[in-house]
């Protein structure tokens, strides 16, 4: 049995500076596949927090700046890693070290310092973007931006309400928090007597509520907690994952391997949530572009989204699939009611390859006069209005993951979807054929069902044979 350094493959991909990533364009991407962070020393320092919740619009919680870490980034002596192994950003310069990483079970950011000077006073402020109504509230050592609003604009509207929450606390001395402006808190502070000092920002889910409560509740939590609790998540996560080391001549293998670690490093930092955390080939968790996104934020892009699959059964890691099916499992009713009121009331499900997280075909963008309508018989010509292949890719893909993971859970869980898509061969079938009355047996198992779900799903699934 062959015996893998995991560390040492592992790190072959991390990403290395020799200077301070001052540009937004250069933020370094850190996660729990919840809460995602780009980090970039504008300022200092400063990182951007995102959840692929804040719907329909994605915007962000905040930002945190640190200015004090200026002097880090400046320093003739910088580096920086963006260490895989361990899911952290570690800066190092002029004497100082800051190390950035997301919790692994509170929804948490951690900025720890060492080696500042325990004389001069810090600053950490937590900032929203500009064109935002927060409410502000500031306790004796907790600072909290909430906000919430209703999904109601768009075409394809849920009317829920969604929100974004940023709490703040720092663990340090001295330290006097305050209210600078309608978007910002700043919390003044003297590092301990040994020069470190940690920036704690929780940005949890939030519909509204008690926003103090919540802030200080997943605070406690994040503070209780020490680095070495998400390392363990990231070390174990890595020992599941198929890894590969290449080599060649020419360092195009090495090359390839390193997209590759980098690729399942960001699957697992943004893909553990109901839905994915990235649409449109964008890497909307890792976001440092405050609330702007160039396309429509409220919806999926289906052809980003399925290379993604392929990716993960490949690696072994058919558990970050979860969010995908969901978004289309999740919303089959809808699809269901969708198909019927815009492709003439046809049976089954036509899903629209750019869909809103709700379900809809609506896809709105800034730059179009009215938005463009997927899966749609009747509707204006449009890029995706006749795109009526992806329900059977998402059936393909249903049914690879079962063959990859024998998941029973998972196929009982599906096979409505799968019915579904099953009659609507509308578009392009004549007759039955085979590959649809023929059930496909692996005979390798013997479990107990497992047969008779295979005979289901092979039925089911199937459609994309007819493409």
């Amino acid at each position: 049995m062959f015996q893998v350094d995991v560390p040492g493959v592992v790190g072959r991909s991390d990403i290395i500076l020799q200077r301070p990533n001052l540009d937004k364009t250069e933020a370094m991407p850190l996660g729990n596949g919840r809460l995602g962070l780009g980090v970039w020393s504008q300022d200092g320092y400063t990182a951007q927090l995102n959840r692929g919740d804040t719907w329909p619009f994605r915007l962000s919680p905040g930002h945190v700046v640190l200015p004090g870490l200026k002097k880090l980034a400046g320093a003739s002596d910088y580096s920086a890693r963006l260490n895989l192994y361990d899911g952290e950003f570690i800066e190092h310069g002029a004497g100082m070290t800051a190390v950035t990483y997301v919790d692994e079970t509170a929804d948490a950011m951690v900025v720890e310092v060492r080696g500042a000077d325990a004389n001069i006073a810090q600053i950490a402020e937590l900032k929203l973007w500009p064109g935002r109504s927060a409410k502000v509230l500031v306790g004796d050592t907790v600072g909290v931006l909430s906000e919430t609003w209703r999904d109601a604009n768009e075409m394809g509207a849920s009317g829920l309400t969604f929100g974004s929450l940023s709490a703040i606390r720092v663990d340090a001395r001295d330290s006097k928090i305050s209210a600078v402006d309608p978007l910002c808190i700043r919390i003044t502070f003297h590092p301990k007597s040994d020069g470190s000092f940690r920036v704690l920002v929780a940005a949890p889910e939030w519909r509204g509520g008690n926003a103090m409560g919540a802030g200080v509740a997943v605070l406690s939590k994040a503070t209780a907690l020490a680095f070495q609790d998400h390392r363990a998540w990231w070390h174990s996560f890595w020992a599941s994952a198929a890894l590969m080391k290449l080599s060649s001549p020419d360092h195009f293998a090495e090359y390839f391997e390193n997209l590759r670690a980098i690729d399942l490093f960001t699957t697992a930092a943004e893909s553990r949530d109901r839905l994915p955390g990235s649409q449109a080939g964008i890497g909307d968790l890792f976001s440092s572009f405050g609330d702007d996104h160039h396309w429509g934020p409220s919806a999926y892009w289906h052809w980003n989204l399925r290379m993604q699959v392929s990716a993960n059964l490949g690696a072994g890691l058919g558990r970050f699939n979860e969010p995908y099916f969901n978004l289309y499992n999740d919303n089959l009713d809808a699809v269901s009611q969708w198909t019927r009121n815009h492709m003439d009331g046809r049976p089954g499900i036509c899903i629209p390859e750019t869909m809103r997280f709700n379900g809809q075909g609506y896809e709105n963008e800034t730059w179009l006069k009215s938005p463009g309508i997927n899966c749609t018989a009747i509707g204006r010509p449009y890029y995706n209005a006749r795109t009526i292949s992806t329900g059977a890719e998402v059936a393909l893909w249903v049914w690879q993951q079962f063959l990859y993971t024998d998941d029973l859970v998972f196929s009982s869980r599906t096979i409505r979807l799968c019915e579904a898509q099953h009659s609507s061969c509308w578009p392009m079938r004549v007759g039955t054929p085979r590959a649809l009355s023929t059930p496909i047996l692996r005979t390798h198992t013997n479990r107990t069902g497992m047969f008779a779900i295979q005979r289901q799903m092979s039925r089911r699934c199937m459609l994309f044979s007819l493409l």
